[in-house]
């Protein structure tokens, strides 16, 4: 499959397990390809979802100024919304080829379920002109790989890019010049659900002049709102979040907003103390 929109391009390919060659005829199957298995970020997953930090002076203080930098970086420069995407245009490929696969091939196997690996490449469309005919030498290019189990594709996406992408990203009212040079993983359940990102390398602005750079992991909200974990100096790890109005902090013993002006937290009983 290719398609071609928007200055940028996507090629996509899939191969599906060998024992559905056996099933019905290798001449009726693609070529015989060993299915991944997705990375496993189920760990880190599982921290946002309940940290066991602790909340206090001294883990506000070591991680939420770092936190909302790079929190914020996140929200500005778009790289959840476009890494969203990708991971939602592996799941639209591998069910479309899947149900094409299925379609045309299988119609006289409908018990058998598919397992398979899809792997879709797209150019990034650049900075100067989003709608022009796409250019991976110029532009780089973003890989992602996907696996479908069952008939159905993972919610991990993983990939890297090829060569610094520079893409175009709506944010809001404007248009965000994103740069992205690394591997990454997603992990996006659905619309409406978080998704979360573990990222080695380095992503910015063009029109701006923060950069993240190293392995780092965060969750973007349904909201816009990005949390960002942080080790806790007394043990395990507390989620800052940035965005939708709130600065703040979550840990096992609750959720504090905060300000980074006046040096307060205030915990969900109202009670405030200064970091």
């Amino acid at each position: 499959m290719r398609t071609s929109s928007s200055g940028s391009e996507l090629r996509a390919r899939l191969a599906t397990a060998g024992l559905l060659c056996g099933a019905i005829g290798a001449s009726s199957c693609m070529k015989e390809a060993e299915i991944p298995d997705p990375p496993d970020v189920s760990g880190l997953v599982r921290v946002y979802e309940s940290p066991d930090g602790e909340v206090n002076a001294a883990s506000v203080a070591a991680g939420l100024v770092n936190g909302v930098q790079i929190a914020s970086t996140v929200a500005g420069t778009g790289l959840g919304l476009y890494l969203r995407e990708v991971a939602n245009r592996v799941h639209e490929s591998a069910a479309l080829e899947v149900s094409r696969d299925r379609l045309n091939d299988r119609l006289e196997q409908p018990e058998i379920e598919i397992d398979a690996s899809i792997v879709v490449t797209r150019v990034c469309n650049g900075w100067l002109d989003p709608n022009a005919p796409p250019n991976a030498a110029q532009n780089g290019l973003v890989e992602a790989h996907g696996v479908v189990r069952n008939d159905l594709p993972l919610p991990t996406v993983w990939g890297n890019s090829v060569g610094r992408c520079l893409q175009s990203v709506p944010v809001e009212a404007r248009t965000v010049q994103l740069f992205f040079e690394g591997s990454y993983v997603v992990e996006v359940t659905g619309a409406g659900e978080p998704i979360f990102i573990q990222l080695a390398g380095s992503f910015g602005s063009g029109q701006a002049s923060s950069v993240v750079s190293g392995t780092r992991d965060f969750r973007v909200l349904p909201n816009g709102q990005v949390e960002v974990r942080a080790p806790a100096p007394t043990g395990g790890d507390v989620i800052v979040f940035f965005g939708a109005g709130e600065i703040g902090v979550r840990g096992a013993n609750g959720r504090f907003v905060c300000s980074l002006d006046a040096h307060t937290c205030t915990s969900p009983r109202g009670e405030v103390f200064q970091w």
